[in-house]
This record gives C-alpha cells, sequence and structure tokens, in this order.
C-alpha cells in the first residue's frame, strides 16, 4: 500500500478528529469509529452547539439549560405572545425522550446523539447538516446575550 491510504488514512482521521475536541466534549475514538461520524467540521460544529447549551460550563447539558435557552430563543422568534410554558413543556419532553428519562444531565455523547439523529431526519446531506448546525448555534448565541440581559431582542436583531 502507498502511504497515506488504507489503514494509515483511517488511523490519520481518527487522530485528526480526536484533535477536534472541545473541553467539554473531547471526541473518542469509539465516537470517530462509529458509523455516524461525520467528519471534523461537524463534530466541531456539535462540539460548540453543547458548549453553548451548556449554561453553566460543567461539561453536562441539563433539563432546564435546554428548557432555558429555547424558551429564550422562543422569545425572540415570537416576542411576548410565545406561551413559556407550552416551550417549557416541549423541551422538557424532549429532554425525557431523547436524552435521558429520568431528566438527569447528560453528557456531549448523548447530546450528539441525538442531534446526529435529528440531522439525519430533516436532510442526510453532510454540508446541510453543518448549515443547519450553524444556524442553530447562531440562534444560541443570540438566545445566550438575550438571557444575559446584555442586549434586547431589538438591539440583537440590528446586528
Amino acid at each position: 500500500q502507498n502511504p497515506g491510504t488504507g489503514t494509515e488514512q483511517a488511523v490519520e482521521h481518527i487522530l485528526t478528529a480526536i484533535g477536534a475536541g472541545c473541553n467539554a466534549c473531547p471526541i473518542e475514538v469509539v465516537d470517530c469509529l462509529d458509523s455516524k461520524f461525520r467528519g471534523q467540521r461537524l463534530e466541531e460544529l456539535l462540539c460548540r452547539l453543547f458548549d453553548l447549551h451548556d449554561l453553566d460550563g460543567n461539561g453536562l447539558l441539563e433539563e432546564a439549560e435546554l428548557i432555558q435557552l429555547n424558551v429564550a430563543v422562543a422569545l425572540l422568534h415570537y416576542g411576548k405572545s410565545v406561551d413559556i410554558a407550552e416551550v417549557e413543556d416541549t423541551y422538557r419532553v424532549l429532554f425525557r425522550e431523547k436524552l435521558d428519562p429520568d431528566g438527569h444531565p447528560v453528557k456531549y455523547r448523548a447530546f450528539r446523539n441525538y442531534l446526529l439523529s435529528l440531522l439525519d431526519s430533516i436532510d442526510p446531506d453532510p454540508p446541510a447538516q453543518e448549515m443547519i448546525v450553524e444556524q442553530f448555534s447562531a440562534e444560541a448565541v443570540l438566545a445566550r446575550e438575550f438571557r444575559s440581559g446584555k442586549k434586547s431582542g431589538r438591539e440583537l436583531f440590528q446586528l
């Protein structure tokens, strides 16, 4: 075999992907060998999205964090007319059905597996999946700014 092909290329790909991990959600070798491994760019985007959802920065996604961030996203989308209780219920159910049935905090891997499943159901095309995660991240950034009180909804949309 020529260098850079076959097994050597697969090992290099895995080592590159492992280096793509971020502080709270390192990409593990098993993720790289997983048939759902999509490439370094998508892994980096998923990791960033996890970090954006991890409001307290403890490396775990808590049910309350998912709810709080998505309430802020809903307020930015729909304004004061949004039914906050309905949004809270929607994301509580989502967390318990897709991440942890008892509502316990989850690590990156559970979040990643859920997001990959969601992305597959929306669009199987890898570049499209990257764009979807970029959009989710943009909304999460705006929601965090809104939650922090640093900017009003009106100011956020004048960026």
